[in-house]
């Protein structure tokens, strides 16, 4: 599978890091829970819950081959993706571990939105979402 973007790879450690530091105890299983419900709420409005729940599991295909722990949760057999679940599955990993996959997982879902919603509309949400965060410069879903 390709890789995400470097740059929304970078967007997305960017997200991690801001809820991370919303409290200093914050464990990394519930900034993962903040994370996912945070863009779970930006988006509902929009794609519903069935379009969440299909965005998220198309990124966890895209992710799995990485790291195939994520499947545990995400596969196609699971169609309603709590974000409960992947806090739960975020809290039995090693941190560096979490912290690669969830960016990795993150970074492919605002890949996707981007596609479908577009990168300005995205990226909107992102800033709006996570206001602490620089999303990339434009260009993100260019061919190359």
């Amino acid at each position: 599978m390709k890789r995400p973007d470097s740059r929304l790879c970078a967007l997305a450690y960017q997200v991690l890091e801001q809820e991370l530091k919303q409290q200093e105890t914050m464990a990394i299983d519930a900034a993962v829970e903040r994370v996912y419900q945070r863009l779970y709420d930006a988006l509902v409005n929009l794609v519903g819950t069935v379009g969440f729940q299909a965005l998220l599991l198309r990124a966890s295909h895209l992710t799995g081959t990485e790291f195939c722990w994520l499947e545990e949760v995400l596969s196609p057999a699971s169609t309603n993706v709590a974000v409960r679940e992947l806090a739960e599955l975020a809290r039995q990993q090693r941190v560096a571990l979490t912290i690669d996959g969830m960016a990795s997982l993150l970074a492919n879902l605002i890949g996707l939105l981007c596609t479908f919603l577009g990168e300005d509309l995205t990226m909107r949400l992102v800033r709006r979402t996570w206001t602490g965060v620089s999303p990339p410069d434009a260009g993100l879903t260019e061919d190359k």
